[in-house]
């Protein structure tokens, strides 16, 4: 196999492994699974960078069950509106998704409702909501940015593949490099701002699917760019070397002959 199609081989592998980057990423920013808690009571809960989620489905307990409805349609909407929306004894959803900061404005509104806003618990688990959702929106900028640095990188590989331009793999190799290193930096800021780590106060949270999927695009994003790198080396020998001298052979050999 040649040099050339060698480096075209890399390449292609290296758009391989950023559009994987690029999917997990996008995961990443959306889904609302990096942290997931799993209660009989409670139901399971699950925070994503800039969302959370409630699922109470699973609850045996009657009782228990429309408690978890309860608090997790007065997170989701607001007490006022939860009210009036579900207080004839309409059927509230057993589940649900919504934006985090949404919860910690609801939360506070919910304690007004109760009076309890000079509890003690109350105003911890409100500066809990705010430090969390600050975490997801640092974590949410760093992934952004990481996953348009991505886009960036995949596109470049096309042109390289299509062109074969040097230049074009050293732009793809250093926006793959950039693009992973803000992906796992994205991760290690979310998970160092969060107020009790990932774990919670009482430790009953986890680490969820999404966050080592983007732990794992971030990795494959900088595989990605070192490929590119090797790439550009590879792409950088002058193939012409050998046919030079093939040429060179043939013309002294011509000339003997004359001779």
């Amino acid at each position: 196999m040649s040099a050339r199609s060698g480096t075209s081989g890399l390449i292609w592998l290296a758009i391989t492994l950023i559009a994987v980057s690029i999917a997990t990423s996008a995961m990443g920013l959306f889904m609302d699974s990096w942290r997931t808690s799993d209660d009989d009571v409670e139901g399971k809960r699950g925070w994503g960078l800039t969302s959370t989620s409630y699922d109470c489905s699973e609850i045996s307990d009657s009782d228990d069950k429309e408690t978890c409805e309860a608090v997790g349609v007065i997170l989701a909407i607001g007490y006022d509106d939860a009210v009036e929306k579900y207080g004839s004894g309409a059927d509230m959803p057993d589940e649900g998704s919504f934006a985090s900061s949404e919860m910690c404005d609801n939360y506070d509104e919910f304690a007004v409702a109760l009076d309890i806003t000079d509890d003690e618990d109350y105003k911890e688990g409100l500066d809990d909501c705010k430090d969390t959702h600050s975490a997801g929106q640092t974590g949410s900028i760093l992934l952004w940015i990481g996953f348009g640095g991505a886009i960036i990188s995949l596109i470049m590989c096309f042109i390289t593949a299509l062109t074969r331009e040097s230049g074009s793999r050293v732009s793809a190799g250093i926006s793959a490099l950039v693009a992973g290193l803000l992906m796992g930096a994205a991760v290690l800021t979310w998970s160092l701002m969060l107020p009790n780590g990932i774990g919670g106060e009482d430790d009953d949270w986890s680490a969820s699917v999404n966050f080592y999927l983007t732990l794992v695009g971030a990795f494959l994003s900088l595989v990605a760019g070192i490929i590119a790198f090797v790439a550009v080396r590879r792409g950088g020998q002058n193939l012409n070397m050998p046919m030079q001298g093939a040429s060179q052979q043939q013309y002294y050999q011509q000339q003997h002959q004359q001779w």
